[in-house]
């Protein structure tokens, strides 16, 4: 019911691309933080690696206490986030 209560699957999916689309061009300004895409993501998962000195798993559990769906992937060694239509653009950021 909530899921229909936000809009059509379409309008849904559009938002999942448009927010992933969003957290891949921040992640891709941010020094130190590789994504693995070449360009933004239409299925709603964006994976990165964390390339300073600064350990991803760190980085990882730290955005996990704080309620963010990731998975801590190991080949390759990286973050996935996971976006949803419901997520805030507050949250991105």
């Amino acid at each position: 019911m909530v899921h229909k209560n936000w809009g059509e699957v379409e309008t849904r999916y559009k938002q999942i691309c448009q927010l992933s689309a969003y957290l891949w061009q921040v992640l891709s300004k941010i020094k130190g933080i590789k994504c693995l895409n070449n360009s933004d993501t239409e299925a709603g998962l964006v994976s990165f690696q964390v390339t300073r000195n600064f350990a991803h798993k760190k980085l990882f559990q730290a955005l996990d206490n704080k309620g963010f769906l990731l998975k801590n992937l190991y080949y390759p060694d990286c973050i996935r986030v996971c976006i949803h239509y419901f997520t805030l653009s507050a949250e991105i950021e």
